[in-house]
């Protein structure tokens, strides 16, 4: 396994219990460690499919770096690269885009570049960050977007934007990773939805079709700086109370 040593391993199940991210995914770990509590090999399997099934996929580089990986279990990198190109045959549902975002524009057509995801979300986000609200330097220059120059200059001008991905890495990819044993009895972990499924109960087939990262329900505009703190979850999105369809 990748550095999953049982050190690491029951820290990680441990933390696992205490910050589930819902109370179904808590009650699938228990009764994972309960039914495995005499098999530290499978046990070992179960932590490993936490950190690279769960945390991996939102994660796209390496953090907290003052440890190193094999003691540190949230220092994750993708070991199977950066996220994946569009396919020719992932294509977000259009309906459920046209209703949360009240505009035809969040469609993304099978087959599209990573360019033209950005020129959808750029539209989609009023060419601004979500962050900090600053506009696109590009989309200022080619007068795209309007702007009090004044107002502009005193709130530090505008920025380079970028893609970010909420889910950063294949939820379709096999795991992998575990020793033959482990594979064989944790066989419902045949990809990281399915994981993200039973670990944090969110059904994110129902959400993202195709399972495809590019859908635009799966990403914002924002700046560098924002970008990468929420790559590194050290800022994140949490839903609004007094909106139901919007974030904070």
């Amino acid at each position: 396994m990748f550095c999953t040593i049982p050190r690491v391993a029951g820290r990680v199940l441990g933390y696992a219990l205490i910050y589930a991210p819902s109370d179904v995914g808590r009650d699938c770990v228990a009764r994972e460690v309960q039914d495995r509590h005499n098999d530290p090999e499978v046990l070992v399997g179960l932590a490993h499919l936490y950190i690279y099934g769960l945390i991996r996929i939102y994660r796209r580089a390496f953090f907290f770096l003052d440890y190193p990986m094999f003691i540190n279990p949230w220092a994750v990198k993708n070991p199977k690269g950066p996220t994946p190109l569009i396919s020719a045959d992932s294509s977000p549902r259009q309906s459920f885009d046209v209703t949360l975002e009240g505009h035809a524009r969040t469609r993304v057509e099978p087959g599209v570049s990573p360019q033209d995801l950005k020129d959808v979300m750029m539209g989609r986000d009023n060419y601004r960050c979500v962050f900090t609200n600053k506009p696109d330097l590009g989309s200022v220059r080619r007068h795209v977007v309007s702007v009090d120059l004044q107002m502009l200059h005193a709130s530090g001008g505008a920025v380079d934007l970028q893609v970010a991905h909420i889910i950063s890495h294949s939820l379709t990819a096999d795991v992998g990773g575990m020793t033959r044993s482990a594979r064989d009895k944790l066989q419902w972990a045949s990809s990281a939805a399915a994981v993200l499924d039973r670990f944090a109960g969110i059904e994110i087939k129902s959400i993202l079709r195709n399972l495809d990262v590019h859908n635009p329900l799966n990403a914002f505009m924002t700046s560098h700086d924002p970008h990468v703190r929420f790559d590194g979850l050290d800022m994140w999105l949490t839903p609004s109370k007094a909106r139901p369809l919007l974030v904070n």
